[in-house]
């Protein structure tokens, strides 16, 4: 296979180009959206035909890919943790197609069991399309998780680092209790627990304070900044592309979802050749996933975490055991290489 003749980085790859490179949809269904294509669409192989074909056309004369259209060796390293990953993380959970919710995620980082992998950014503009990155040390992938909210460099540490589990659902309980600043509720956590809240309840009134003009200005999922800080490893610029340039100021609030594949095996092609990618979470049962709630400014963050209990059966996920499945976290901080080291771990099941 020859070498390619461009920075793959450069290229703008529609979802159309990378569902015939992969030869069906992304594990997120984020570059490839399943609103593609489907079972019921009699034309897919039709489609799938003529995406191929115009692939080819343009990225062969590139070098990215030969005249059947195996993409290159650098290019295939690029898209493999999009077809099989570790991990991922993006700033926004995956749509529920069948309720019509709304694409929120604008990026979206694919990783491998090694901890290298690949990041996937949406392209700003008209023609829309994405970018793809390779991230092969654990900066590169440090930079791409906070460079999507501009936070390299920008994160306020808060020595000593703290981590805690807690059962039950956090945005029912003490989560809720301290957003809303309701110190009595989360005294009583804090008792039941055996831990000091002192921490906690600087962060509440913390978040009294600031929290009206972030909820002016939508904070959390809604209110994201999109451009990486100067001095980042990737290069402003990667990430200038899903603003057009714009400038992008710190949120109040930053929305990490993480979902965790590492025991988890994927459907192959179907009998149309189609790669459709779903987790086959009836043979393994071992999905995990968080999303994490992160105050930059106050080096806080509180997760809601899924993952099943020791002995539970793989089914998990039926609503007369899911409740039992979620609980929550709250970590201090003490700087940006402990955030991301965090967010990348899913807690063991703390519920009886």
């Amino acid at each position: 296979m020859r070498e390619e003749r461009v920075r793959i980085e450069d290229q703008r790859f529609s979802s159309e180009d990378l569902f015939a490179l992969l030869g069906g949809f992304d594990a997120e269904m984020f570059v490839c959206p399943g609103t593609m294509t489907g079972p019921a669409d009699r034309r897919r192989a039709k489609k799938y035909a003529k995406w191929c074909r115009n692939m080819i056309g343009r990225y062969e004369r590139l070098g990215l890919v030969d005249t059947e259209g195996a993409p290159c060796d650098g290019l295939a390293r690029v898209l493999e943790p999009l077809a099989h990953p570790y991990k991922t993380v993006s700033n926004a959970s995956n749509p529920k197609l069948w309720d019509d919710e709304e694409e929120r995620r604008v990026a979206c980082v694919y990783l491998r069991e090694d901890g290298t992998g690949t990041v996937a950014v949406r392209a700003a503009g008209f023609a829309g399309g994405f970018y793809l990155m390779p991230l092969e040390t654990q900066a590169d992938v440090q930079s791409a998780i906070l460079g999507m909210y501009h936070l390299n460099g920008a994160m306020t540490p808060a020595p000593p680092a703290e981590h805690r589990a807690i059962s039950g659902d956090p945005n029912s309980m003490w989560a809720n209790a301290l957003m809303h600043n309701r110190p009595e509720e989360v005294e009583a956590l804090a008792a039941r627990e055996g831990f000091d809240p002192a921490r906690l309840l600087a962060v509440g009134d913390w978040w009294t304070k600031e929290g009206s003009r972030a909820q002016a200005r939508k904070a959390g999922t809604e209110f994201l900044s999109l451009a990486a800080h100067a001095d980042s490893a990737l290069g402003g610029a990667m990430f200038d592309r899903m603003t057009g340039g714009r400038k992008a100021s710190i949120p109040t609030v930053a929305t990490f979802v993480v979902a965790d594949f590492s025991n988890i095996s994927f459907s192959g092609p179907g009998e149309d050749g189609i790669a459709y990618r779903q987790p086959d979470l009836d043979r393994d049962g071992s999905f995990k996933s968080k999303v994490t709630l992160l105050f930059p400014a106050a080096g806080f963050s509180t997760s809601r975490e899924r993952a099943p209990r020791a002995g539970d059966p793989k089914r998990w996920w039926i609503p007369e055991l899911e409740a039992f499945c979620q609980f929550g976290c709250y970590d201090f901080h003490d700087s940006e290489e402990q955030f991301v080291e965090r967010l990348l771990t899913i807690d063991e099941n703390p519920n009886a």
